[in-house]
């Protein structure tokens, strides 16, 4: 067995999507070759949030859904988020549905000032107007999965008098996923609305929606599968159903009960299945083309022009509405990308874990249809490695050894401080990288200290960001426990950068065992004492005496890894 490349994360754009210019996002292949089945099996599904945990917690409380630990998270885009959630659905009997992944990102910004924020609040506002009987559909409501509705708790709906949908004899139910830009769909159990006063509140008339629909050509069967179909808005449906033909090997589904060719006043739809052993039990694409019905602030054609501004402005890059993607398992990504490469299709490949591989592609002309095929095997690499993410190991090392470290600390006995470990967890195993912190003076330093020659001025400046911004942090929060929090909370964010920043530096100025190396812990710990962490231990309370303690510990640790030659 030939011993694969490890590829890089994936290159996230900054908000003018400079820094991705000039990366080169080439394909190495070896002689590796498996006898591979082209079976695809939905997994899951990953979300491009503004706030994960809520977004999480609503599966959690309507559904039959459990969230899943960062260790259980291998999903593209995880490394790079400031914020993350996951939940896993079960079925009622509790066996694993889908995994669903709540990722936060930087914003990339067109030329119009428009981000992905801007979408997540057409959407929300869109299904808003629905809800209000204002107009009968939201072309945003086609991004959705499919589940059977045993997997539903209507009764926790009914109690909180949620915002939901239910069309017809009730049998088909839609939700809202908040602060996304999807919806979901639960198909099965039907509903006497006549006898639900909730029910009946959240009662639509399907047949404006439908009312191009031939019934007598539907197919009114339950699926066999509880996660069972993934739907798609698109612009050109025609273009969906062939590349997922091409790429994919889906069959278009001989059941359509919407006009085809598509006709004028009616939306157009393709329904596909993916190859499967068992064609009753075959996962479904819906293709669904609205010209019909209108959204509020922004719509698909606005979506398009920004997907198309960011790939013409940058080059190796993805944004955050690729978070937006439907998650498949494979046996080997091999095929997939000799189809992709065939059709000059735009993709990433990268490593979401040891020895578990991910390939990322969105719909050339329907970038609203993106996926992740991840699969353990893959004889092809890429991309180049890229200097600004030497670093990008180092959280997860620290986190072992804080993990360590720390474990029955008399610390975490104190109820005010029981938040510190999940919190600096959580922060470490994210990953940031040091670009990605938000104080415009945080960055100029970072910037200038890259920009030395010098070795221990390097250290030096690195460290002195981090003491100024304890000192800051210390003199401004309030005593207990939300105080504790909001600290904490801040320093997650730009400790692992500065431990970033300052492992880049020492990886590309020193050598493995230089004496140097020591020199620069001790200059770090002067830069501390200029700031006043180091001196008067009650000068500054305790997040001074922490983040003097954090350091000395990193910085030992550093030193340890550089002697070693330890490249993470």
């Amino acid at each position: 067995m030939m011993q694969l490349f490890m590829m890089q994360s994936l290159l996230w754009s900054l908000a003018d999507g400079s820094d991705c210019d000039g990366i080169d996002v080439s394909l190495l292949q070896t002689q590796l070759r498996l006898d591979t089945s082209r079976l695809l099996e939905p997994i899951g599904r990953s979300f491009f949030s503004e706030d994960p945990q809520q977004s999480a917690e609503f599966w959690i409380r309507y559904t039959r859904a459990e969230r899943m630990s960062l260790e259980e998270m291998k999903v593209a885009g995880l490394q790079e988020s400031s914020e993350n959630a996951a939940v896993l659905v079960k079925k009622p009997d509790g066996t694993p549905l889908e995994q669903l992944y709540f990722l936060k990102v930087p914003n990339w910004k067109s030329s119009k000032n428009v981000t992905m924020r801007d979408f997540v609040e057409a959407a929300d506002l869109s299904w808003k107007k629905v809800m209000r009987h204002e107009q009968a559909f939201s072309p945003w409501s086609d991004f959705h999965d499919g589940h059977t509705m045993d997997t539903l708790r209507f009764n926790r709906l009914k109690k909180d008098q949620v915002s939901f949908q239910l069309y017809g004899s009730g049998s088909v139910g839609r939700a809202y996923i908040p602060h996304t830009t999807s919806t979901m769909e639960w198909f099965g159990e039907e509903w006497d609305v006549s006898k639900d006063a909730y029910a009946s509140n959240v009662s639509f008339d399907y047949t404006e929606v439908d009312k191009c629909r031939n019934y007598s050509a539907d197919d009114h069967t339950l699926p066999n599968r509880a996660f069972w179909k993934s739907t798609f808005a698109v612009l050109n449906v025609t273009a969906a159903r062939d590349f997922a033909v091409d790429v994919l090997h889906a069959k278009p589904r001989k059941v359509n009960p919407y006009p085809w060719p598509p006709k004028p006043g009616c939306i157009a739809v393709q329904w596909l299945k993916l190859p499967h052993q068992n064609d009753s039990l075959a996962f479904q694409f819906h293709f669904v083309q609205d010209f019909v019905y209108d959204t509020v602030l922004y719509g698909l054609p606005e979506f398009l022009r920004y997907q198309r501004e960011f790939l013409k402005s940058t080059k190796g890059c993805i944004n955050g509405f690729m978070l937006n993607n439907l998650i498949l398992r494979t046996a080997s990504l091999d095929p997939i990308v000799k189809r992709l490469n065939a059709l000059a299709a735009r993709y990433f490949v990268f490593e979401i874990a040891a020895g578990k591989y991910a390939l990322l592609f969105s719909f050339p002309g329907n970038e609203g249809i993106t996926l992740q095929i991840q699969s353990s095997h893959l004889s092809y690499v890429a991309p180049k490695r890229d200097d600004r993410l030497v670093g990008t190991s180092i959280a997860r090392d620290l986190l072992r050894i804080f993990q360590a470290a720390i474990d029955g600390s008399r610390w975490l006995s104190l109820g005010w401080l029981s938040q510190v470990h999940a919190v600096m967890a959580v922060g470490f195993a994210l990953k940031r990288h040091w670009h990605l912190v938000g104080s415009e003076d945080f960055d100029k330093v970072i910037s200038s200290g890259l920009g030395a020659t010098g070795q221990d001025l390097l250290a030096e400046r690195s460290l002195e960001v981090l003491a100024s911004l304890c000192d800051h942090l210390s003199r401004e929060s309030e005593e207990g426990k939300d105080g504790c929090t909001a600290v904490l909370s801040k320093l997650t964010r730009h400790l692992p950068a500065v431990l970033r920043f300052a492992r880049h530096g020492l990886h590309r100025r020193a050598e493995p065992g230089d004496v140097a190396l020591r020199r620069m812990a001790v200059t770090a710990a002067r830069a501390l004492h200029r700031a006043g962490l180091g001196g008067d231990p009650g000068g500054n309370g305790w997040v001074g005496r922490w983040c003097l303690g954090w350091v000395y510990f990193t910085f030992i640790f550093l030193i340890t890894k550089m002697k070693y030659n330890i490249v993470g």
